[in-house]
């Protein structure tokens, strides 16, 4: 078989499109605010660890392929003093 040819089956293998993650600014579980699509996961992490610089907050990153959460940031100092205190952290 000629290592160049395509044949017909392979061409109808379904080929994954590139894997993009969607940024969002909020709560995970209530009023969420879409930021950006990021495309692949270290890039939606580091983007995601970005975005406080401007405007300090909650942010997340979600996969709508597998619609999990990735990552979760909190950078208002107010709402990680209450999450230690509601988890019993010093």
């Amino acid at each position: 078989m000629d290592p160049l040819r395509i044949s017909s089956w392979q061409r109808s293998i379904p080929v994954a499109p590139r894997t993009m993650f969607d940024i969002f600014s909020g709560s995970v579980d209530k009023d969420a605010i879409w930021i950006e699509a990021v495309e692949g996961l270290g890039n939606a992490k580091d983007r995601m660890d970005q975005l406080p610089a401007k405007s300090p907050g909650k942010y997340f990153v979600f996969c709508s392929f597998s619609h999990t959460v990735m990552a979760v940031t909190n950078t208002r100092k107010e709402d990680s003093d209450s999450d230690q205190r509601e988890t019993g952290a010093a």
